[in-house]
């Protein structure tokens, strides 16, 4: 199967990942360009235009990119492949400069970003494109007065010069709402006819952003309709950064709808006290931005912790989570018997909601919470080897005395084997992924064994640790999982425990016979089989390149792509096996489904 999409899906931040044709095969522009060109073409002109430049604080301001062809020929510019996990178009580059010269600060300096669909975007002779630009995803207004917007934006034409056509602006007016003017904004956007967005290339339409709110003027307005269950309002009253919106979400903790008094509490968590320990590492700088300071007072903590107690009662894992991330900032001593009896019921557990936890890589482990929880309101919990009566104590032993960095003496050598051997698939999970770095003679069986568990996420933690290990006799262990296992990280490590062996010729061929159809139809993993292909024979420089993959579509093409595999690598195998290295053009592509 050609796989094509309308416009490219890029993946930004990802080199040598495998593009999906369709007009053309290109990752984000880079220095030179989408088209390696830094030249703007002829007849390009760029402005920034609105319908209005008046707008009240908290209002949405919805400006518009321009791009028009006054030239002869049409011309090709890039937009998008860059809002996936972020809440705005990362390729902008927008700031708002007061009339005393101070920058506005960006709300969310620090983004993700995941790509996204590129359309096919030529400009004809006479024809105009316009962008979209959310003023506020972009800059945090506290106070009113009059703005210049700066927007650029590469097009796929490079970076930024100094005397840059592509960077425009225009000045805004912001006036301070009157409570009365705040209502009278959202009885107009609760009047507004629907809005499903636009089509790429022309202008959309301004609605309000109940998460972009942010001026206090609206909060009044925002109560009210919050108390009768209206959650574009909570969304509002959350994204006002003071004491009294924080008051006003953990009013609605006492909810009748027990549903929406859970949201109120999701907003509460970024408000409570935080450690500056948070903010550091790689993830501190968005956890810093999402935080928010001087909008908390300990006069709250008690009707929090008491919400947080009822959500311990249930038997939702989302409430749990909600729970135990309150009570990590504000729990007592008083809430801690609760959490671990939380914790003994959520270990058990074999409903799919919770059995989503036992996978790898980790996700937010509701029991991971509860016990960390526990653990951070009283530092001195533990359990003796001999006291283990639970699978809650299992796991609180293995927090206690497990870890990379730890040596376990011969008791704790022992009780981890038994962990191994224990019938909870989570704990056989918590005690591979806290064993640590030098795995000693004792367990080394029984981690082998650990490797072929029938619980898959079990087995990845099992590869992980059989990773620190020599044992020779993983590879026919790896090399079988690598022709079975429907789990791609799983293929993924025992390819790397395969490679660590030096048995790169029977890891090719495992992945070739992922090729061919199964039962009747194309196994899965075909795509993922002619990524790894590629990159077991062009070695470290496979990061370098792009590809697109003819995945077969059907069983006898299947058949035919496995055969023509298989016979390239069987004339190749000393090759192969000696680590040799080969260079694109030496691979048939076209015959192995390869396009460069």
């Amino acid at each position: 199967m050609n796989r094509k999409l309308f416009g490219i899906v890029c993946l930004a931040g990802f080199v040598g990942v495998f593009v999906y044709a369709s007009a053309t095969n290109a990752p984000l522009p880079a220095e030179t360009g989408r088209w390696e060109q830094s030249v703007l073409p002829d007849g390009i002109k760029i402005s920034l235009v609105s319908n209005k430049t008046n707008f009240f604080l908290g209002e949405n301001i919805l400006l518009f990119y321009r791009i028009e062809n006054t030239g002869s020929k049409p011309f090709n510019i890039s937009v998008g492949g860059d809002y996936r996990g972020s809440s705005r178009a990362g390729r902008f580059k927008v700031t708002a400069i007061s009339a005393t010269g101070n920058q506005v600060a960006d709300p969310t300096p620090v983004t993700m970003n995941f790509g996204g669909m590129m359309p096919n975007s030529e400009i004809k002779p006479g024809d105009v494109w316009f962008e979209n630009v959310y003023v506020l995803k972009y800059c945090y207004f506290e106070e009113p007065g009059t703005y210049t917007i700066r927007v650029f934006h590469d097009l796929g034409f490079g970076k930024k010069y100094d005397a840059e056509p592509r960077e425009v602006s225009m000045k805004i007016e912001l006036r301070a709402p009157t409570e009365e003017q705040a209502r009278a904004i959202l009885v107009t956007a609760e009047n507004a006819k629907p809005y499903y967005g636009n089509t790429w290339g022309q202008k959309g339409e301004a609605r309000l952003d109940y998460y972009d709110i942010r001026y206090p003027a609206f909060l009044p307005a925002l109560i009210e309709r919050a108390r009768n269950g209206n959650q574009d309002a909570l969304a509002g009253i959350a994204s006002i950064r003071t004491l009294d919106a924080t008051r006003a979400l953990v009013n609605l903790l006492g909810y009748t709808n027990t549903a929406f008094a859970l949201q109120a509490a999701t907003h509460l968590e970024v408000r409570l006290p935080h450690s500056t320990n948070e903010f550091q590492g790689p993830w501190g700088e968005i956890n810093k931005q999402s935080f928010v300071g001087n909008a908390w007072d300990e006069k709250l903590g008690l009707p929090v912790r008491d919400f947080s107690l009822q959500l311990l009662k249930s038997t939702n894992r989302s409430d749990l989570l909600v729970a135990s991330a309150l009570l990590k900032r504000i729990g007592t001593q008083r809430e801690a018997p609760s959490l671990l009896k939380a914790l003994e019921f959520a270990v058990i557990q074999t409903n799919a909601e919770f059995l989503a936890d036992i996978r790898y890589p980790p996700p937010i482990r509701v029991c991971d919470s509860l016990l960390g929880t526990a653990m951070t309101i009283n530092s001195n919990l533990n359990v003796s080897a001999g006291n283990i009566q639970t699978p809650g104590q299992a796991l609180l032993f293995i927090a206690k005395h497990g870890g990379s960095g730890r040596v376990l003496t011969k008791k704790d050598e022992a009780t981890f084997a038994k962990f191994l051997n224990h019938p909870l698939a989570y704990v056989r999970m918590k005690a591979l992924e806290s064993l640590p770095n030098e795995i000693t003679a004792s367990l080394t069986e029984i981690v082998t064994k650990c490797m072929t568990d029938p619980n898959v996420a079990v087995q990845n933690y099992a590869f992980a640790a059989a990773k620190r290990m020599q044992e020779p006799q993983h590879v026919e262990i790896a090399l079988a999982v690598l022709k079975s296992s429907g789990d791609q990280w799983l293929r993924w490590a025992a390819q790397d425990i395969a490679m660590k062996y030096g048995a790169r010729y029977e890891c090719a061929m495992a992945w070739a016979s992922r090729l061919r159809a199964s039962g009747g139809a194309v196994d899965g993993a075909a795509g993922d089989a002619m990524d790894r292909l590629f990159r077991i024979l062009i070695g470290p420089n496979a990061r370098n390149l792009s590809v697109s993959l003819d995945v077969p579509k059907n069983t006898p093409d299947a058949e035919k792509l496995w055969n023509r595999w298989e016979e390239f690598l069987t004339a190749n195998k000393d090759k192969i096996e000696a680590g040799y290295e080969f260079q694109p053009n030496e691979l048939p592509a076209a015959n192995l489904g390869l396009r460069f």
